[in-house]
């Protein structure tokens, strides 16, 4: 998916899926926001080196179909990701530090969002062999705390 800074917003809602189709959701824009994460736990959930995550509000999402094949694991306490029971597909990350939101991969929304990824996160824990040269800002943790 290509994303223009110029990019203008047709429609109000985007759609998106699993690998399979099983679990399918609609969102309604704006979002929160959009980031590049490096952190540990989002390379080895999704078997990359990094994840593009976009928040909502939880009241903006909703499934269209398969929600019973949505599978959630709590990884640590409060922290619950959703993965696609048939496919193994990532789709969702949910946190009691911020009960309201809902973060989608952006790679499982099919259409152009209202924004560009605006920050690296976790940006200490990304992996050797990849070393993004974008101009993208790049945080320590979750923080607004620069790296280097």
């Amino acid at each position: 998916m290509g994303y223009s800074r110029t990019m203008e917003i047709s429609t109000k809602k985007v759609t998106g899926h699993c690998y399979c189709k099983s679990i399918q959701f609609e969102i309604d824009l704006p979002s929160i926001s959009c980031s590049h994460c490096h952190c540990e736990d989002c390379r080895g959930t999704h078997g990359s080196a990094f994840v593009t995550w976009v928040s909502f509000l939880k009241t903006q999402f909703r499934f269209l179909q398969g929600e019973s094949q949505l599978h959630r694991y709590e990884s640590h306490p409060g922290v619950i990701w959703g993965f696609c029971k048939n496919c193994g597909t990532s789709l969702l990350n949910e946190t009691t530090g911020a009960p309201n939101n809902i973060y989608i991969t952006l790679a499982n929304i099919h259409e152009p969002i209202d924004r560009e990824p605006k920050a690296h996160y976790s940006f200490e824990e990304h992996v050797s062999w990849f070393n993004p040269k974008d101009e993208t800002p790049k945080f320590i943790a979750k923080t607004s705390q620069t790296w280097k």
